[in-house]
């Protein structure tokens, strides 16, 4: 079990020699972890946890039916304004204490490079129209989960979108959600719009 006996501190915990243990150090596995430093050879010295995904960016390239999803984690985005004391999302540059910060919703040089646009970029807990292009079922959906990796794909992504009513916590089920998109393919059979949701439920396209 993970979790400590209500009464730990009781007992007290002793080294081989007699010795009472006072500090203990806990080493845990991680995935996805940033190099922040190196050696002289180098070799990683200190290591950042990219936290979940911030947000993802679909993309298109022109003449290119598919749809590519690029996944940004949370200490990416994060790193384009931490020169700056204030929220974390920031549309426009702004000269802070250290220095000018950038936008957290931009296009890489990568991107510009190959050719991609960014159709709009969608976080969690924000919503998009779904509409089935063969049934023409239409639902009001939020992104509930991201998954990806972090350079434009057609697939090893997952984005799961959950009808905006159902308020069930997330248990990975494969009948909770509205579209569960692991590929450029099954995306491609919804329209797709980015909207916003006013507090009396009018509903206005957000194309950012």
């Amino acid at each position: 079990s993970h979790q400590l006996p209500a009464d730990w501190w009781k007992e007290i915990i002793l080294h081989p020699n007699g010795n009472p243990i006072k500090r203990v150090r806990f080493l845990t596995k991680m995935t996805n972890a940033i190099p922040l430093s190196l050696n002289k050879i180098g070799n990683p010295t200190k290591y950042a946890d990219s936290g979940s995904n911030h947000h993802a960016l679909l993309l298109q390239k022109p003449g290119d039916e598919k749809t590519y999803i690029e996944t940004v984690s949370t200490y990416h985005a994060n790193a384009r304004i931490h020169k700056v004391n204030s929220t974390l999302v920031a549309p426009k540059r702004h000269k802070g204490p250290s220095g000018w910060s950038e936008p957290v919703w931009q296009e890489s040089a990568y991107q510009s490079r190959k050719g991609y646009k960014t159709i709009f970029s969608v976080a969690r807990k924000e919503c998009v129209e779904l509409t089935d292009k063969q049934t023409r079922v239409r639902g009001i959906c939020y992104l509930q989960n991201i998954s990806g990796p972090w350079a434009p794909s057609t697939g090893k992504f997952c984005l799961v979108f959950r009808d905006h009513r159902d308020s069930r916590p997330y248990q990975g089920g494969l009948n909770e959600h509205f579209l569960r998109a692991k590929s450029s393919k099954k995306l491609q059979e919804f329209t797709c719009r980015k909207i916003q949701i006013d507090a009396i439920g009018r509903i206005r396209p957000a194309n950012d």
